[in-house]
């Protein structure tokens, strides 16, 4: 499992949105970084809204509800988390919010909503209880696991440390994907198990099994050798039918492949028939063919001789044309000489005429001659009282916009007076409610630092593992204890009734040698009788007083016994003993089976109850460390742990509830100061801004006073370049005009028409002189 990215929203001490990506840079490219940072500034809110995010509960908080949500930021009214993480290269996204009624922060906690989605936006579950199941389906892990491995909260590696070491090699397992090294481990135990109780069995039946003799052995090794020629020769016959029926398999595609062939010959005719036309066709076009490259040779060189006449008869027009405009022109030339000399003689008349009019125009405006030397003069001045005006006009204006600002200074230095008071009279009620705040607050701390209450908020938390571990030990130590005793009765059991096997067995074995020995002293008598009785003819020969024909003897006191001799009785004795031995013998088997198998799970059991044993001088030591670390003693009973443990509890959550309430204080109080020092700094701003707006309104006057002086001088200086340039335009007998530009204009047009009606008489005189010559 990797986490991918983590998205919250007012949670804990961090308020609003933010978003951390760790496959971006710098995240990405580090193996290893650190959260840092003082306390209280989020580190552990990012690892508890990780937890949020998949599991609805955080190591710290373990119940998140819509009557209480600790996780919350204050004076908020809504929270979410967000967690984008891959497992197996498959990538999901999970989603957890609450919000408060109507969207405000005193509002009603509404229900939590969830989401646990494919990265493709795909909906997994929406149900809380569903969501929560479906992650610990998919990552593996449940929230202890998780809080074990992929994420271990503060003071919790110890926790994981101390696990058991079943609990503890479980969840590497999981972690590393070695789970199947550990049923191999149970399955080879197991096997082991079971072989053993075989073993032991087996050993148990081949000490009642009797050896096969040479004879027998001989025997099965020859029924064995016939059996095996006949498995070859059964197998020489199976692969003979295989071959047969491979060949018949080969013969099969051999004629489908014939017959696929027949078909495209078949179908191959029918084509060459059908297309029998078109390659008639193609034989007589092939003559045709040879023929093209010189027809094409051929048709673009008549295309040439054809473009070439026609460009000739082209040029022969043209110069036909030529010749015929070259006559023409020789007698326009001589009309076109006389009629220049015609309008030659009018234009001298009409010259002469206006030689007279210009003269007569000249002499009648000859005072326009001067004005050319004024004029750019004039220009200048008028440009001059114009700038000079319209500066005045500005500094005008500019006065009327100072007094405006000086009527706005005036009034808004007025009210910033008024504002200054306001705010005095406002920053009392806030330094008494910062006073209430600070008394309220010293009430909760009752002399002690906050730092003080969290450190033993953190101790009563540090103790909460021990007392989590304890209670699970005292919850499962009477079942363990019963389990031990139930292990000892067991034991017991068993060795009263592999005793009973054993004395059994002891029986059997004393009567199996006792019934042996009557076996072997019926066989050995069997034998003499029967030999007895293989010697009756001799004994038949016996007669009193006579010497035996074998050993020589005279004296026969037998010979009266051994006629009385019955080998049928005996040997009828023998069977009776060897069938009381062979019932023996099986009984003597099947109570070995039975002693090993009792024997056998007295070992299990042994092993069980060591197991056990080791177990809970562990678990006794882990409690001794725990009731250590808590100063309880170390013989602490059930119900006297119940009784710490429930004023444990109850210091727990008075313990929380001050903080809280220290929190919520601390809170209002820098709402309180911060509301004071905002108060106080307004108050300044305003008494700077009054000053500030006095030493403007000063400044403004003084501009003000400074422009009216400017304007005075421009009103000076106007008038006597005005009075200037009235005496220039008397003297030529011009009045000051009311648009000067308009008048330049129309004085400048009047020198151009004065210098070019002489330049003009100039040219005609010239011309005159060039007409008549």
């Amino acid at each position: 499992m990797k986490i991918l990215s983590v998205r919250l929203k007012n949670i804990n001490a961090i308020k609003g949105e933010w978003k951390i990506d760790f496959t971006q840079e710098p995240f990405n490219g580090s193996s290893l970084f650190a959260i840092t940072g003082p306390t209280g500034a989020g580190k552990t809110t990012l690892l508890d809204a990780i937890c949020l995010a998949l599991y609805h509960r955080t190591p710290r908080l373990s119940n998140i509800t819509k009557s209480t949500n600790e996780l919350m930021t204050r004076h908020t009214a809504d929270c979410l988390v967000e967690v984008e993480f891959a497992v197996k290269d498959k990538k999901y996204r999970a989603f957890w919010s609450q919000k408060r009624a109507h969207n405000k922060a005193d509002g009603a906690l509404q229900n939590a909503s969830c989401e646990l989605a494919y990265a493709t936006g795909e909906i997994i579950s929406s149900k809380l209880n569903e969501k929560v199941s479906k992650v610990e389906e998919i990552t593996g892990l449940n929230f202890q696991r998780f809080t074990q491995s992929m994420l271990l909260a503060q003071g919790g590696f110890a926790a994981f440390l101390e696990a058991s070491n079943n609990d503890r090699a479980g969840l590497l397992e999981q972690l590393t994907g070695t789970e199947i090294y550990g049923q191999i481990s149970l399955y080879v135990h197991e096997k082991q198990r079971d072989l053993s109780l075989e073993l032991t069995k087996l050993t148990s039946k081949a000490e009642g099994f009797q050896l096969l003799t040479p004879e027998e052995l001989t025997a099965a090794k020859e029924e064995l050798a016939q059996l095996t020629t006949q498995a070859a020769a059964l197998k020489k016959e199976q692969q003979k039918r295989q071959a047969e029926h491979q060949w018949r398999s080969n013969l099969d595609e051999a004629l489908a492949s014939q017959q696929q062939a027949e078909e495209q010959q078949t179908k191959a005719a029918a084509e060459q028939l059908a297309s029998a036309p078109a390659m008639q066709r193609l034989a007589q076009y092939q003559p045709a063919a040879q023929l093209q490259p010189a027809y094409k040779n051929l048709l673009a060189s008549e295309q040439a001789a054809a473009q070439s006449q026609q460009n000739l008869n082209t040029a022969l027009t043209e110069k036909d044309q030529c010749q015929n405009q070259l006559a023409d022109y020789s007698w326009q030339s001589y009309q076109y000489a006389q009629q220049a000399l015609n309008a030659i003689n009018n234009q001298l008349t009409a010259t002469h005429q206006e030689e007279q009019q210009l003269l007569a125009e000249i002499e009648k405006n000859n005072h326009h001659g001067r004005l050319a030397e004024y004029l750019n003069n004039w220009q200048y001045q008028f440009e001059l009282l114009n700038n000079q005006q319209h500066n005045l006009e500005q500094n005008q204006q500019k006065q009327q916009g100072f007094i405006q600002e000086l009527e706005t200074l005036q009034a808004e230095a007025k009210q910033l007076s008024r504002l200054l008071e306001e705010e005095k009279n406002a920053l009392a009620p806030l330094k008494e409610a910062k006073q209430q705040e600070e008394q309220k607050l010293e009430q909760l701390l009752e002399g002690y630092s906050p730092a003080s209450w969290q450190e033993a908020l953190n101790n009563l938390h540090q103790q909460n593992k021990h007392y989590q571990w304890l209670e699970g030990f005292y919850q499962t130590l009477p079942a363990k204890n019963s389990a031990l005793e139930n292990l000892a009765k067991e034991q017991a059991g068993l060795a009263e009734a592999i005793q009973q096997q054993e004395k059994q067995r002891a029986a059997l074995r004393l009567a199996y040698s006792q019934i042996k020995e009557q076996v072997d002293d019926k066989e050995r008598l069997l034998k003499q009788e029967e030999r007895i009785a293989s010697l009756e003819t001799y004994r038949q020969q016996l007669q009193a007083e006579e010497a035996c024909p074998l050993c020589g003897s005279c004296d026969h006191p037998a010979i009266a016994t051994y006629q009385a001799l019955d080998v049928s009785v005996t040997a009828q004795e023998l069977a009776a003993k060897r069938t009381e031995l062979e019932r023996v013998t099986a009984e003597g088997q099947a109570c070995s089976e039975k002693l090993a198998q009792l024997t056998s799970q007295q070992g299990y059991l042994k092993t069980q109850q060591t197991q056990l044993e080791e177990e809970l001088a562990t678990l006794y030591a882990t409690q001794a460390t725990h009731l250590a670390a808590l100063n309880l003693a170390s013989n602490l009973s059930a119900a006297d742990f119940a009784a710490a443990y429930n004023s444990y509890q109850q210091s727990l959550t008075a313990n929380q509830a001050r903080i809280t309430a220290i929190t919520q204080a601390q809170a209002s109080l820098k709402i309180s100061e911060e509301q004071l020092a905002t108060a106080q700094q307004r108050l300044t701003a305003s008494e700077q801004k009054r000053i500030e707006k006095g030493h403007e309104l000063t400044n403004k006057e003084q501009q003000q006073n400074s422009l009216q002086e400017a304007i005075n001088k421009q009103i000076n200086e106007k008038a006597v370049q005005q009075e200037k340039l009235n005496q220039q335009l008397t003297e030529l007998g011009y009045n000051l005009p009311d648009n000067p530009q308009t008048w330049l204009a129309a004085r400048q047009q009047e020198a151009q028409t004065w210098q070019a009606n002489t330049a003009k008489l100039a040219d005609l005189k010239l011309r005159i002189s060039q007409l008549a010559s």
